[in-house]
């Protein structure tokens, strides 16, 4: 790669306060990219048309000398800031005060270790929809025992899959597209075969903004990155995800967030509305961890994941309206149990004002029990446990110590038995 000192042009005004400006010419394949310089990481910001070759604009307020410096070049692109016209100096340090258009990748998750709010395996049928690819989608083919794929999309069946084992659960299949185009990118499903094929997410369009990273899953698996309420998304670097959401935190300040439907391309710009504060942490009574906790608007605009944000003093600030618990998962060593919302009433939250909620222990329990002649039957799954805002646990482990059933006389309230599930419970 070559580097040339100057600017030619107007581009020079905009390099002003700059000690040094350099001109990066890129290989063909390459577009946007990270540029090393001795021991300090660099950025090339493209200075042309976007699908254009270059140039792109290396700056730096330390004295470089590109013909004895070391120059590495990784190729994975790293920033993925739009580049529809001549960008101004301040793009590469764009804050959340600023609209900004960003570039999203798929990544692969090879190990599937993220939790979303609804996932869903869908059915196998003759492809696998994605907006990106058109209407035919990705071409898949059932026979006996495993799946035919069309790995690269040029029409033939270059992949097999065989039925996952039981310990597996279900197999990662990457697709190639436009493999040996600027355009090149890729897309991952996991398939799983339990009585009939079908698939689920394995990765996400991933992209960001100043500090803040953010993916997006297409949770549906309608081959769309925009249903905005139903897809998923995870805003920084957590793994837990809430649903793809009109308005996100980017480096603590609200942005309005709008996606394409094939999920390349993200416009963030100043959220302007009303906001207040939610606060789920101050009156939370757990000695449990709260690995995720979503929160949907009545409306079905906004979604937040506050499981970090729970020791956030005053709460998270958000836009205003009625909120609903959707879901949440408590983890306490090796166990977990799953929250919902039985009960809980929505959460109104008001211009400048701090809406909290009282919510975890104590936790109640209710059940429905069988008599057969003289015995009182009681099953695990016919209790139901609910915290102190209504909200409703199940798979739940109360400390690893079964409730205690009392069965009484209904007349004089004798205690006639004492009865505890054995085991832990």
């Amino acid at each position: 790669m070559a580097l040339t000192e100057g600017i030619p042009g107007p581009i020079g005004d905009q390099a002003a306060g700059w000690d040094k400006a350099f001109l990066c010419e890129p290989s063909k394949r390459t577009r946007i990219f990270k540029v090393a310089i001795g021991l300090v990481p660099r950025q090339c910001i493209s200075l042309t048309p976007k699908g254009g070759l270059g140039p792109y604009l290396l700056k730096t307020k330390s004295p470089i000398h590109p013909e004895t410096s070391p120059v590495k070049i990784l190729s994975r692109p790293i920033c993925a800031l739009a580049t529809g016209a001549l960008l101004a100096v301040g793009s590469l340090a764009s804050t959340p005060s600023e609209s900004m258009s960003v570039d999203l990748s798929f990544r692969t998750l090879r190990t599937w270790d993220v939790h979303l709010p609804a996932e869903t395996f869908m059915p196998i049928g003759k492809s696998i929809p994605l907006a990106a690819v058109g209407e035919a989608g990705l071409s898949i083919a059932v026979e006996e025992g495993a799946l035919r794929i069309d790995r690269d999309g040029d029409g033939q069946f270059d992949g097999r899959v065989e039925t996952p084992d039981e310990e597996t659960g279900s197999r990662l299949v990457v697709f190639r597209l436009d493999a040996g185009t600027p355009e090149e990118s890729s897309f991952a499903v996991r398939v799983a075969n339990k009585g009939r094929w079908s698939y689920g997410p394995a990765g996400a369009m991933e992209g960001t903004a100043g500090n803040t990273r953010f993916m997006v899953f297409d949770q549906n698996g309608n081959g769309r990155f925009d249903d905005y309420g139903v897809d998923a998304m995870i805003v920084g670097r957590g793994k837990t995800a809430g649903f793809l959401s009109h308005t996100i935190h980017v480096d603590g300040k609200l942005m309005d967030f709008a996606i394409t439907p094939n999920g390349r391309n993200v416009s963030l710009t100043p959220y302007n509305g009303s906001t207040g504060k939610l606060d789920l942490g101050s009156n939370l009574d757990t000695k449990a961890k709260m690995r995720s906790v979503v929160v949907n608007s009545k409306d079905g605009k906004q979604s937040f994941e506050l499981s970090r944000a729970l020791g956030n003093d005053g709460g998270l600030e958000v836009p205003t309206g009625e909120y609903l618990m959707h879901s949440g998962q408590v983890v306490l060593g090796k166990s977990t149990a799953d929250m919902k919302p039985g009960r809980a009433k929505a959460i109104a939250v008001t211009e400048g004002q701090v809406a909290s909620l009282t919510w975890g222990g104590p936790v109640s329990a209710e059940f429905a029990y069988a008599r057969l002649d003289s015995e009182v039957q009681i099953a695990p799954g016919d209790i139901l446990y609910y915290g102190s805002a209504g909200e409703q646990y199940s798979n739940f482990m109360p400390l690893g110590s079964s409730p205690n059933f009392a069965v009484k006389d209904a007349e004089t309230g004798k205690v006639l038995i004492n009865a505890v599930f054995p085991g832990n419970c």
